[in-house]
């Protein structure tokens, strides 16, 4: 068979132009539990370098006779897809154990506001879901932004801004409310305390946002 011999003396070559394009790329190196659009586009550019320099060297070699076009177009979004998709279904099933995880803390954890839904409060909320050792169970978001009301981040949604905060202590039995705001300045903070101070729960200040430590403190 005309093909299946084009296949046998190109796939070898082929194969290790490609193990070699990852490799530079860096996709090995790769935590594969974790995967966001800077890797997907990581992976676009790796597969697409990988096809067409594929396609040059059977060109410099073989002057490309024999082969078909379509070939070399389906070889690369098929590896794309491959590679993309292993590590999107372990990322599948790595938030699907962690779901787990958090309706288990459900059950006894602290129910906590967030304070801020930018990068802090992302931040803040990415580490609660990751950290087993936290017993924080988030409800929601609280940001004065009222364009981001409704919105939802890693599953937990902005409930209202800072005139709700009361409300939403009793309605959700708040223990604890995180500011996720490292820049917040002294008059918000100090509006922020005085409610938590009169609704008699703790309120901390997360300036740093490695994991969750440096952080300032007010107790009740």
């Amino acid at each position: 068979n005309h093909n299946l011999a084009l296949i046998e003396k190109s796939l070898p070559l082929v194969l290790l132009i490609k193990l070699v394009t990852f490799l530079i790329f860096g996709l090995y190196k790769g935590e594969w539990r974790y995967i966001g659009m800077s890797d997907l586009i990581k992976i676009l550019q790796a597969t697409f370098l990988g096809s067409l320099i594929s396609v040059v060297t059977l060109v410099f070699l073989f002057r490309f006779e024999g082969y078909s076009r379509f070939v070399f177009i389906n070889d690369y979004l098929i590896t794309f897809l491959l590679i993309s998709g292993v590590r999107i279904l372990i990322r599948v099933f790595k938030e699907y154990f962690i779901s787990i995880d958090l309706s288990k803390r459900r059950t006894n954890g602290i129910p906590i506001l967030i304070m801020g839904a930018g990068d802090g409060g992302e931040l803040l909320i990415r580490e609660i879901r990751n950290n087993k050792k936290l017993i924080y169970v988030p409800i929601g978001y609280v940001d004065d932004n009222r364009e981001k009301l409704g919105k939802v981040i890693h599953g937990t949604p902005v409930l209202g801004n800072r005139d709700d905060i009361s409300e939403l202590v009793k309605k959700y039995n708040i223990k604890k409310i995180f500011i996720a705001m490292p820049s917040v300045d002294k008059d918000r903070f100090k509006d922020i305390f005085d409610i938590c101070k009169n609704m008699n729960i703790n309120c901390e200040l997360i300036r740093t946002l490695i994991g969750v430590s440096d952080r300032d403190e007010v107790k009740k």
